[in-house]
C-alpha cells in the first residue's frame, strides 16, 4: 500500500544534430529521430534520481527485494508517431553535467552533457570498459553517452497506437543493482529501440515535461512496495452505496513524512435496529480488494493510480486506512482521495469528496 514518489536529482537531453550542444535546463526532454540535410539524426534523454533519498526510503521503509521502481515521464507532445515502438533504458556508466543550457540556444550552450561530452569539457568515454558498452553516431565519433550493456540492466517497454505513450518504464534492476553496488549511479539514458534511431526519411520525436516544467508534471521515480496489513474484527460492508469520510481530515498537510489516513464507513442509508446507539456512529471495513487513489483536483489527472498490489487499504480494529509520502505530492495543490473496491460482485469508485492540500514546509 505504499507509493513514494521521487523527483529527480537532474536531467537533460542530448542530440547528434549539434553535438555539444547542452539542453540540461530545458523545460522538455526529447527522444527521438529524424533526417537534417539527408543525415539521420537522434536525440536521447538523461535522468538522475538521488542517492540519499533512495538509500533512506529503502533502508526506513522496505527492503530491497521487496520494492518496485518506475520511472514516469509525462508526455508533452508527439509527433509522427509509428504504430509500435520501444523505448530502452540502460544505467549509465559515466558521470555526466547537467548545465545550464537550453535547445537552441543561440549561440549554443555546451556548458554541460551533450552528444560528445559528459561534462561540458571530457569527451564520453571511448576506452573498453567491462560490461560497458559505447555507441558511435553516424560520423563515427564517439558520443551518445556510455552505458552498462549487461543485458539484466537493460529495461524496455513498448507502446502501441493506443499507448498513452507516457515513459512507465520498470527500472526496478537498475535500482536493485545499484544499491547492491553492483553499479553506481549515474542515471538512466533513454533511447528509441536500435532500428528507429537517425532515421534519414522520415520523423519521429517525443516530448516530456521535465524537472525544469512549469507544469504539475515533472518526471518521478516511484518506488513502491506492499506493506499493507488487513487484520480486523470490524463488520464489512456490502452496500455499494456507501458513505466513506476521512477521519480527521486536516484539509491540510505539509510536504514531509508520511500520514495516516483513516476511514469511516457505513452505509448511506443503515438498516433500523434497536439499540442505545446510534447507527450511525457503527464503522465498517472495506472488502481486502479494496485500494486507494489520488487525483489532482484541478487537472482531474490520476496522481497515484489504483493498483492492486501497491495501494492496497490496510484493516485493523479500529478502521480501514492507509498511508501516504507527502514529499512525492507537489505543494499548494489540492488532492482529491478515490477509494476502488469490490462490493456484492461488483466493482466501484467510491468518491465522497475528501480534498486536502498539500503546503510547503518552509
Amino acid at each position: 500500500m505504499a507509493v513514494y514518489k521521487v523527483f529527480l536529482e537532474k536531467d537533460a537531453f542530448i542530440y547528434s544534430e549539434i553535438p555539444t550542444g547542452s539542453a540540461g535546463r530545458d523545460e522538455i526532454l526529447e527522444i527521438g529521430s529524424y533526417p537534417k540535410a539527408g543525415v539521420g539524426q537522434s536525440k536521447r534523454t538523461l535522468v538522475k534520481y538521488g542517492s540519499t533519498e533512495l538509500h533512506s526510503i529503502i533502508d526506513n521503509y522496505s527492503d530491497i527485494n521487496s520494492i518496485s521502481a518506475e520511472l514516469q515521464l509525462n508526455l508533452a507532445e508527439a509527433s509522427e508517431v509509428p504504430t509500435s515502438y520501444t523505448i530502452e533504458g540502460y544505467p549509465l556508466a559515466e558521470a555526466w553535467v547537467e548545465g545550464i543550457g537550453r535547445y537552441g540556444s543561440n549561440p549554443t550552450d555546451t556548458s554541460g552533457v551533450s552528444w560528445y561530452k559528459s561534462d561540458g569539457i571530457s569527451n564520453w568515454s571511448t576506452l573498453p570498459i567491462n560490461g560497458v558498452e559505447e555507441y558511435q553516431n553516424p560520423s563515427g565519433q564517439s558520443g551518445g553517452g556510455i552505458w552498462y550493456s549487461d543485458n539484466t540492466l537493460h529495461v524496455s517497454k513498448t507502446h502501441t497506437v493506443t499507448s498513452t505513450h507516457d515513459v512507465k518504464l520498470d527500472i526496478t534492476p537498475i535500482v536493485t543493482a545499484y544499491y547492491n553496488q553492483t553499479i553506481d549511479n549515474h542515471g538512466i539514458i533513454l533511447k528509441l529501440q536500435d532500428d528507429l534511431e537517425f532515421l534519414a526519411d522520415r520523423q519521429f520525436i517525443l516530448k516530456y515535461f521535465s524537472t525544469q516544467t512549469h507544469t504539475v508534471y515533472p518526471p518521478t521515480i516511484n518506488i513502491k512496495w506492499d506493506d499493507s496489513s488487513y487484520s480486523s474484527s470490524l463488520t464489512e460492508i456490502s452496500d455499494s452505496d456507501a458513505v466513506i469520510t476521512v477521519k480527521g481530515n486536516k484539509g491540510e498537510y505539509v510536504d514531509k513524512g508520511k500520514q495516516r489516513f483513516r476511514l469511516n464507513i457505513r452505509p448511506r442509508y443503515p438498516q433500523r435496529v434497536f439499540q442505545t446507539t446510534s447507527v450511525y456512529l457503527d464503522n465498517f471495513k472495506l472488502p481486502e480488494a479494496s485500494y486507494w487513489g489520488l487525483r489532482d483536483e484541478h487537472t482531474e489527472e490520476m496522481v497515484i493510480d489504483f493498483d492492486t498490489t501497491y495501494t492496497k487499504i490496510s484493516a485493523d480494529n479500529t478502521s480501514s486506512y492507509f498511508d501516504i509520502f507527502m514529499e512525492g505530492l507537489q505543494p499548494e495543490r489540492y488532492y482529491r482521495i478515490l477509494v476502488k473496491t469490490e462490493i456484492d460482485g461488483s466493482t466501484v469508485v467510491l468518491d465522497n469528496n475528501q480534498v486536502f492540500k498539500v503546503i510547503r514546509n518552509g
